[in-house]
């Protein structure tokens, strides 16, 4: 540069000095970073503007392009740590992660974001979704031990209520029934109690523990099998009855709560057990003195007697079908389990009724005395 080109940049700068009246306000801007990279036409330097890169991240999120959120919150704690955004953009990197089921990675930062937590708010949404990170990984000591330092909090009845649903929940999974059963039904129990319950009823882990409940009797109920003598028959009929309808009762109230999800389970699992029952019926133990021919007559009375269990199955799973078509869910896996379920049933039934009307033409060719 010249020195008559250096005079002209002096008068220039006196000039703005003069006008500004020595002015020293500052006006202070988001940190930009310059990255440099190789391209096809030699390097290249990008600019990084913490501000656009989150709000990128929070539509990446939006979209439900979860690979693409993740990736730029963690972009963003990189480069931008002392950020007044770092910390959400940790919690939403870590909601990413949980969206793609990379447990571990959602742990991490879930972990950070809690740990950095000065408010309790934010303390209990941090440790809730450590609680669903324990629960994806299956580390159910993990999940109960958050779950209690949950319990510790400041917490709303609601909050309250999802962790007695939880804590059920990680009971059930270590085999504990009975305690897992007593924390389900004082979760509902704290529900009830609410003035205005309607928060409560559409709640996923409410939900969730009401269908857990069918679940426990389901289970019992499918471990009753029919066994001779009669005495015993008899009294395994009366605990399998109770337990079939425990469970079925708790599969409907699980429906009426019309969380989408859990009630397309319970649509399904309502089904089930009238098609379990029909099952377990006809695989129950047949007296050892009758011959063949007596016992083909006692299967075909004994699936006449239960042919009822097998139309309301048909019938609970074409409502559940329709439920799913009416709500657009038409590929939810249970939806998807119900239509092949059905589609089995739909055929027993078929060959049933050809039994019957097979039966019938053979008995009125027979000649009457």
């Amino acid at each position: 540069m010249t020195r008559d080109m250096w005079n002209r940049l002096g008068l220039v700068l006196g000039a703005v000095m003069l006008f500004t009246g020595g002015c020293t306000e500052v006006i202070r801007m988001d940190p930009m970073v310059f990255q440099a990279t190789d391209g096809p036409d030699g390097l290249q330097v990008n600019t990084m503007d913490p501000e656009a890169l989150f709000q990128e991240g929070k539509s990446a999120f939006r979209a439900q392009k979860y690979d693409e959120s993740a990736h730029i919150f963690t972009l963003f704690l990189k480069h931008f740590p002392e950020d007044s955004r770092a910390s959400n953009a940790r919690y939403n990197a870590g909601l990413s992660l949980e969206r793609l089921e990379e447990w571990d990675a959602a742990k991490f930062h879930f972990l950070a974001y809690t740990g950095g937590a000065k408010d309790v708010r934010d303390q209990i949404d941090g440790h809730f979704r450590l609680v669903i990170c324990f629960r994806g990984l299956r580390d159910w000591g993990g999940m109960k031990d958050r779950l209690d330092i949950l319990r510790k909090l400041a917490l709303t009845p609601l909050d309250r209520a999802e962790v007695l649903a939880l804590t059920g929940y990680a009971y059930e999974m270590q085999g504990h029934m009975a305690l897992a059963e007593r924390s389900y039904l004082k979760a509902l129990e704290l529900e009830r109690e609410q003035e205005d319950p309607q928060l409560f009823k559409s709640n996923e882990h409410l939900a969730m523990a009401q269908y857990q409940i069918g679940e426990i009797y389901r289970r019992l109920f499918d471990a009753i099998a029919f066994r001779l003598p009669v005495e015993r028959m008899q009294r395994d009929l009366h605990d399998k009855s109770t337990l079939f309808l425990k469970a079925q009762s708790a599969y409907l109230r699980t429906i009426r709560r019309q969380q989408k999800s859990w009630a397309f389970a319970a649509g399904f699992r309502t089904g089930e057990i009238y098609e379990a029952f029909y099952q377990d019926f006809l695989k129950s133990e047949v007296p050892s003195e009758l011959d063949n021919e007596e016992v083909q007559i006692y299967f075909e009375e004994l699936r006449d007697q239960i042919r009822p269990l097998l139309e309301r199955a048909i019938r609970i799973y074409e409502r559940n079908i329709k439920m799913g078509a009416r709500s657009r869910q038409g590929d939810n896996p249970w939806i998807e389990k119900t239509r092949s379920h059905l589609e089995r049933l739909k055929s027993l039934l078929a060959e049933e009724m050809e039994r019957m009307e097979r039966e019938k033409k053979e008995e009125d060719a027979q000649p009457k005395s």
